[in-house]
């Protein structure tokens, strides 16, 4: 026997059918005729709306970008000079750091003192204990009142024993002409990053 529930919906699927109406099985899936998906026009218009954002925005982009790498040489050469003071004083002995501004490296080197029993030709060595390569396009330029200049055009800056340094400061400037100083400062013992053209 056939049950009340089949039968009326056998019924009301021929009436629709009757009456012009698609069965309920196919009103689920939807009209025929429409389909799903985005029409040509509205596809350009939001294809104009994409590229006007980005024209507005690139310009921001690149600029913090650029930014980034003076400000990120700037960092690093005020890692760099810490990293000299900390080991000058845990080495008690005097280190050097020199700066190339044809190269655009930055070294920190140490002698090693010579000892009692190896002449004084053989036995002072210089030793690099850290290097930096600044980026390409950044010019560096040094300056401060007791500074040595080498032979090669690298300039020395020193520090104490104590990690103690006379008061000097390294320009980085970029291609745009954007700087940072990157500053020693004996009086509080720190190095400092400041934006902007040297004092």
């Amino acid at each position: 026997m056939r049950s009340s529930t089949s039968v009326r919906l056998r019924f009301l699927g021929a009436r629709e059918m009757r009456l012009g109406m698609t069965p309920l099985a196919d009103r689920a899936a939807g009209p025929v005729h429409a389909r799903a998906g985005f029409t040509l026009v509205e596809l350009m218009v939001v294809a104009v709306v994409m590229a006007v954002l980005a024209g507005a925005i690139a310009p921001t982009i690149v600029g913090a970008v650029s930014q980034s790498g003076i400000r990120a040489a700037a960092d690093d050469t005020a890692d760099l000079l810490d990293f000299a003071r900390a080991a000058a004083i845990a080495r008690r002995q005097s280190l050097v750091v020199l700066v190339d501004p044809a190269q655009g490296v930055l070294r920190v080197k140490a002698r090693r003192p010579a000892l009692p029993w190896v002449s004084d030709d053989e036995g002072a060595v210089e030793r690099t204990l850290a290097e930096l390569k600044l980026p390409a396009g950044v010019e560096v330029d040094v300056s401060g009142p007791d500074l040595v200049a080498g032979d090669d055009g690298a300039t020395a800056l020193a520090f104490a024993p104590d990690g103690d340094m006379d008061e000097a400061s390294v320009r980085l400037t970029d291609a745009r002409g954007r700087s940072r100083t990157v500053e020693v400062a004996p009086a509080l013992g720190r190095i400092l990053v400041q934006e902007g053209a040297q004092p």
